[in-house]
């Protein structure tokens, strides 16, 4: 794991995939980005450095409303960094994500409650029981880490959403909208971005609706695939036509 200096906030190069855990251009402006379109409870899929966890807890704590988080990540070497780095830009957020960790990964005090989970998206989020306003699908890019946009695992999440909740992520590749599109989400651009619900009025531009009928989502049957698996067989698996039928695999 490399360290890289941005214009803005440090982050980490991942040498396995060749890929930052925040964008170059400006990890601040990416974790704002989810922060400013949320609504508490809140997913955050995706956790790092924190960076878009603490983000939203200092909107929330400038707006005066209470912010419910519930943080997944795979890899326990980024979550390690976390402590070593000092960012006075998302303070006191940050401040308060340490705390979090050094209390078993918990955070109860005022109108801020934050579970930081450690492990693969998949298993962890069949294990919530509740549902969130806001999910920030946060991983790496869908080519880099298909897992986290197959159409099982967004089925999955739909699952944990409420009935007016939103999906937010950095991505805009078509595979990954495909897979929102067929399990009946309303798809917008947002900034650089994608933003999916069940019940709002999202829509996308002609030319990217267009691009959506070329491609076919990424799949993942019983949610254990590895990233190279997945890959593998993405044009070997019969389409699905009926979204109800994922339920029966």
């Amino acid at each position: 794991m490399k360290s890289l200096s941005t214009k803005d906030l440090p982050t980490f190069l991942q040498k396995k995939i060749n890929q930052t855990y925040h964008p170059i251009a400006s990890p601040l402006k990416h974790a704002e980005f989810y922060a400013k379109n949320s609504q508490s409870p809140i997913l955050d899929i995706g956790f790092g450095l924190g960076y878009v966890a603490a983000a939203s807890i200092n909107l929330y704590i400038r707006n005066n409303k209470p912010i419910e988080l519930a943080c997944i990540e795979k890899d326990k070497q980024i979550i390690k960094k976390v402590s070593s780095i000092n960012i006075r830009e998302l303070e006191p957020g940050h401040s308060i994500i340490k705390q979090a960790l050094k209390n078993h990964n918990q955070y109860n005090k005022g109108r801020i409650k934050i579970t930081i989970i450690t492990g693969d998206a998949r298993k962890a989020v069949k294990r919530l029981n509740k549902k969130f306003s806001t999910i920030f699908l946060d991983g790496f890019s869908p080519n880099k880490n298909p897992e986290l946009y197959t159409l099982e695992f967004l089925e999955l999440l739909k699952t944990k959403l409420n009935n007016d909740g939103i999906i937010l992520c950095h991505s805009q590749n078509p595979i990954f909208r495909t897979a929102l599109k067929q399990l009946n989400f309303k798809i917008g651009n947002l900034e650089q971005g994608t933003i999916a619900g069940l019940s709002q009025n999202f829509s996308l531009e002609e030319k990217d609706e267009k691009l959506l009928k070329a491609f076919r989502p990424f799949r993942d049957p019983k949610l254990n695939w590895s990233k190279e698996k997945i890959l593998k067989e993405w044009d070997k698996l019969p389409m699905i036509t009926d979204t109800k039928s994922l339920k029966k695999n």
